[in-house]
């Protein structure tokens, strides 16, 4: 290695709540991402989004990463597969989660049906509230949930 050559700096990423303009970037980057089948449901998703808690994650502008809240439900989370395990995931979940904190709103999700996943998810407050066993396919459905605060007194 050449002790004169310039390190190249570190892109830091900024987050903003999702415009209408991010329509495009967030549908393509949805499509890199999740299965045809979905398409639907983000369709659903997007025109009902919670504004305040669907975010866009850029870095130099460009979208790497998401969040569809609509109501209480975490629809969506998405990373640009380029940009996977850098913890960029982590730090979306956790500004919605501080969000709902501020808000005292519920966030449930329904996590594919992977334990990587749900353990991710786990890791990051939600607790399994229901598991549905599907006639379809005989896959489990699981419900996890975060509640922001404690609901029961001591």
């Amino acid at each position: 290695m050449n002790l004169t050559t310039p390190i190249a700096p570190v892109k830091m990423p900024s987050m903003r709540p999702l415009s209408a303009l991010d329509y495009r970037d967030v549908k393509a980057l949805f499509e890199d991402i999740f299965d045809k089948d979905e398409f639907v449901h983000f369709q659903t998703s997007w025109r009902r989004r919670d504004s305040e808690r669907s975010i866009g994650l850029f870095i130099e502008e460009s979208l790497v990463g998401f969040t569809l809240v609509k109501d209480t439900k975490l629809c969506y989370i998405g990373i640009d597969p380029d940009c996977q395990s850098e913890g960029f995931g982590s730090k979306l979940l956790q500004t919605i989660i501080a969000i709902s904190k501020n808000r005292r709103t519920n966030l449930c999700l329904v996590p594919v049906n992977n334990t990587k996943v749900i353990h991710w998810y786990m890791r990051n407050g939600f607790r399994i509230s229901k598991i549905t066993h599907s006639t379809e396919d005989g896959v489990p459905l699981i419900t996890m949930n975060m509640n922001p605060y404690e609901l029961r007194s001591r």
